[in-house]
């Protein structure tokens, strides 16, 4: 991430350091050829995944695949914690699509989707190895119900102790309250409407609408045919998280 931060990096010791990690290196080309990154080219070596997809899109794969692989992990609630995955991504597609039509910070726009529950599988381990360790007789329901109260403000908390820019932070603690935060408000509203999105494609009892209300497509100003071409995205962003998970 450090790497993949400074503009002027060689963008050999971004192959470098893949090479140590021969999982990491297996995971990015496997993403790098999934249908979000795919050129129509397949991707086999890492000299080719950063010369092909460029720094940003490596940024945005390795946060993936760390976020995947270290903190959605948790015994007993694998279930919970592979929804709030698979709606984690799906939200930072669209989040990245909608920043995108409205030529704001598209990377800002998937980090906040891919982070905004990361609170839930870390307070999920926390608490229930608190349980275990402990005298506490605390239901799995307990957990769920304190997890779900408290994982907006982890979820902040941990992208500032991860040493990610603030703004991120304020974005993600106001994904539910976008008019709360006037210096974010457009990004704030970008993730609360992929929010929306995610949890509508990823029902199996609800097909995705034609047309759709909601208060921040006013609020983003965004036009008839610029919401259509976004519905039109979820078959292809289902079809990414899906393979990717």
């Amino acid at each position: 991430m450090e790497l993949t931060a400074d503009i002027d990096c060689d963008p050999k010791d971004i192959v470098d350091l893949f090479k140590r990690d021969q999982s990491l290196t297996g995971h990015l080309l496997m993403t790098a050829n999934s249908i979000r990154y795919n050129s129509g080219v397949m991707v086999t070596s890492m000299q080719q995944a950063v010369a092909r997809l460029g720094l940003l899109r490596i940024r945005e794969i390795v946060m993936l695949i760390s976020v995947q692989a270290k903190v959605f992990k948790v015994d007993g609630f694998e279930k919970d914690v592979r929804t709030s995955f698979e709606k984690s991504m799906t939200t930072a597609a669209f989040a990245q699509a909608i920043a995108r039509n409205r030529r704001l910070n598209v990377e800002d726009a998937f980090l906040c989707g891919l982070l905004h529950d990361v609170g839930r599988p870390v307070l999920l381990q926390a608490l229930s190895d608190f349980r275990n360790d402990s005298d506490i007789d605390a239901a799995d329901d307990d957990i769920l119900a304190a997890t779900e109260e408290y994982r907006i403000p982890m979820a902040s908390k941990l992208v500032l102790w991860w040493d990610l820019p603030e703004r991120l932070a304020t974005i993600i603690q106001h994904q539910q309250t976008p008019a709360e935060t006037t210096e974010f408000d457009q990004q704030a509203a970008i993730l609360n409407l992929a929010i929306d999105l995610a949890n509508i494609a990823l029902d199996p009892d609800t097909e995705m609408p034609d047309e759709l209300s909601h208060p921040m497509i006013g609020v983003l100003n965004m036009y008839p045919d610029d919401v259509a071409k976004l519905l039109s995205l979820h078959t292809d962003i289902l079809e990414w998280v899906r393979s990717a998970t």
